[in-house]
């Protein structure tokens, strides 16, 4: 059976979302940086943040966590976890990853509405910028071409948005050398996607010329003939901004843990002197999911608030 981890509603009106591991692993590193098992884009949590991992001494049928020098800190219930001491996590336990609230559930059946780990940052930044005027949805402007400044918003994930010169087009551009259904473009997943729907002209990105379906990012330029259209997605800005720090550092990955305080790669600098931040709860009582989930949307808000106004 998969290995699950829930993410309560991360900002006001936002969804619980469910992760499911392979059964057989073995590691769960959780951090920012986006190629971990279990990456949480915020920057209040470090590159390298803490490890689940399954108790040697157990056969692997229990698991442990582990704070790997985060400047945040990591922990389970209301406990704090000092950086590189391994604490029991039990199944049902809720663990403290900076501002996050997780909630381990260890084995679980395979749950209908579980998400694989390729495309949960993407959603919990859709996640913040739910609450926004413009929202997360990206959007098409026409930068060159008929009536410059006109804009299509992909609001709807995986529907293919239509651009070409018939009326019926979503976004319709009355052009001579442009097919009556020349290209569509879809918000997925993992991002935004543009396809040559058969046009005459064809359509290519940044001079490349595109067959079939690519990927696109914010700020690239999608030219159709003599229409050039450029994309706005918030929270690919959001994300690569984020992740520019430790790929500036390194180009791969942080390593996993080997021997502890040996090879591992944090990205973050050293652990804060300060104590880890405190959501909630005494030390006597299990950490109140609602009190920290309030907490992370006040954190959440300012940040994304900040970052819109820019």
């Amino acid at each position: 059976m998969p290995i699950r981890v829930r993410i309560p509603a991360i900002a006001p009106g936002a969804m619980e979302r469910v992760v499911d591991l392979a059964d057989g692993v073995r590691e769960i590193r959780i951090g920012s940086h986006p190629e971990l098992e279990l990456p949480l884009p915020l920057a209040a949590i470090s590159a390298l943040h803490a490890r689940i991992f399954r108790d040697p001494g157990e056969g692997g049928a229990g698991w442990l966590v582990e704070d790997l020098g985060s400047a945040s800190g990591t922990r389970v219930g209301s406990f704090p976890l000092a950086a590189g001491v391994p604490a029991p996590l039990p199944p049902g336990a809720e663990l403290a990853v900076g501002p996050v609230v997780l909630v381990f559930e260890g084995q679980a059946p395979p749950a209908p509405n579980a998400e694989g780990t390729a495309t949960i940052a993407r959603r919990l930044v859709r996640d913040l910028f739910a609450g926004e005027p413009r929202g997360a949805a990206p959007e098409i402007e026409v930068v060159a071409g008929p009536e410059p400044g006109r804009r299509l918003a992909l609001r709807e994930a995986d529907r293919p948005y239509l651009v070409g010169r018939g009326a019926a087009c979503d976004l319709a551009l009355v052009v001579e050398e442009i097919s009556r259904e020349h290209a569509a473009f879809v918000w997925t997943g993992e991002g935004v996607v543009v396809r040559d729907l058969g046009s005459k002209n064809g359509l290519s990105v940044a001079g490349a010329r595109v067959d079939g379906t690519r990927r696109l990012r914010d700020g690239d330029l999608v030219e159709l003939g003599p229409v050039t259209l450029r994309l706005d997605d918030a929270v690919d800005r959001y994300l690569r901004e984020l992740e520019a720090p430790a790929s500036e550092r390194k180009d791969e990955p942080p390593r996993r843990q080997g021997r502890r305080g040996e090879g591992v790669e944090t990205g973050s600098g050293p652990r804060s002197s300060s104590r880890p931040l405190r959501l909630g709860g005494s030390s006597s009582s299990a950490l109140p999911t609602a009190v920290a989930v309030a907490a992370l949307a006040i954190v959440a808000a300012a940040a994304v608030a900040l970052y819109v106004a820019r």
